[in-house]
């Protein structure tokens, strides 16, 4: 049945390494899915990228690396973004799928925390729960 071929793709996929990043693989079923949307944690870092990540593309893509590497040591992560232009020029955002808590805690210990000389701001939104932004 399909069960079966979703357990052999889980099992043929998961820890494969795609662009430098192992990826996991899990199977999942509508209600796990509904129960994690709801509790997403996003954390929002600022000052943590610089000029040369905005000019270079390999420079961002090595910054972008080491942050989620930096962010993984908080919880399992959805995606990484990071706007390069616009009003938030600068704002990576994690979205962590173990829930606010992990957020929390990610940007607890991240902010103040000196990057390349410069202390990043680390805070959490909690938009993806509740629609609303907790924080300044």
């Amino acid at each position: 049945g399909s069960l079966s071929a979703a357990e052999e793709a889980v099992g043929q996929l998961n820890g494969l390494v795609v662009g430098g990043s192992k990826i996991l693989v899990t199977i999942n079923n509508d209600d796990d899915l509904q129960a994690r949307k709801q509790t997403i944690g996003e954390l929002v870092l600022n000052n943590v990228l610089n000029d040369d990540d905005f000019e270079d593309e390999d420079c961002l893509n090595e910054s972008m690396e080491d942050i989620k590497n930096l962010a993984l040591k908080y919880g399992r992560i959805r995606n990484v973004d990071a706007a390069v232009s616009g009003e938030h020029k600068g704002r990576v955002t994690v979205s962590y799928l173990d829930g606010l808590e992990v957020a929390r805690r990610a940007a607890q210990e991240l902010n103040g925390m000196l990057v390349g000389g410069i202390a990043i701001s680390a805070s959490v939104s909690s938009s993806a729960s509740d629609g609303g932004y907790d924080g300044a």
